[in-house]
């Protein structure tokens, strides 16, 4: 898996923001290993036609890539997975397309919003020990460009290496949002 992806054209921003796309996304980034559309689309409960579509619509864009391929009862089954660690936008230039990346990015916040507090609903208790179900804090931290990326290096790998701890007792999961913006001085 390479560093980062960076999304250029609108179109290949679109390919990456779209709602179902974003899903399928987030489903391989949970399981944490390559999987097949039928097993996406079991987990979406959707045809596994359609889930194919936007899989593939994801590969042609290079956001998914081809793991390996099985021969499961006769036929080849293609196994996908995330092609890198992160993925940026780049802003376009011009207006319309500006306005479309800030709109797609409005629309993630409200998905972020809305997992946030339907995740708080869904837990009946906390887990066991100190602390809340949820944390929700913002801030200003002055840093430099390094320590920039080094916060958000470090929120990558906690990530990833933490889905080994996803069937213990002793851990709880965390839905993680980060959004960070630079202050124009």
């Amino acid at each position: 898996m390479s560093k980062e992806l960076v999304l250029k054209t609108l179109k290949e921003i679109r390919a990456f923001q779209d709602p179902y796309r974003q899903q399928i996304i987030r489903v391989l980034d949970r399981l944490g290993r390559p999987a097949t559309a039928k097993q996406i689309a079991d987990i979406l409960g959707e045809p596994p036609s359609k889930v194919h579509y936007h899989v593939k619509v994801l590969e042609d864009h290079k956001i998914l890539t081809l793991s390996h391929t099985e021969n499961v009862n006769g036929i080849i089954a293609r196994f996908m997975e995330i092609t890198h660690d992160s993925i940026k936008i780049l802003r376009p230039e011009d207006d319309k397309g500006r306005d479309e990346v800030y709109s797609m990015i409005e629309n993630r916040f409200d998905d972020m919003k809305y997992n946030f507090i339907s995740r708080l609903k869904e837990i009946p208790t906390r887990c066991e020990g100190e602390g809340a179900n949820g944390i929700l804090k913002s801030g200003t931290i002055y840093m430099t460009e390094e320590e920039a990326k080094e916060l958000e290096f470090f929120i990558e790998e906690r990530t990833r290496k933490s889905r080994q701890f996803q069937n213990d007792e002793n851990y709880c999961g965390w839905d993680v949002y980060m959004a960070m913006v630079r202050i124009k001085k």
